[in-house]
């Protein structure tokens, strides 16, 4: 769980890096969660 928790946080960092607009930030967030739940997170 650990590596899955690892993993989930590095993507975030770079979503933030990249995302350009409210819209964008609003979707990786849904999408971030989306992977949390599938990871038992």
């Amino acid at each position: 769980m650990f590596a899955a928790a690892d993993q989930i946080t590095v993507a975030v960092h770079d979503l933030a890096v990249v995302l350009v607009n409210d819209a964008e930030v609003e979707q990786a967030v849904g999408l971030v969660a989306e992977a949390q739940k599938r990871a038992g997170v």
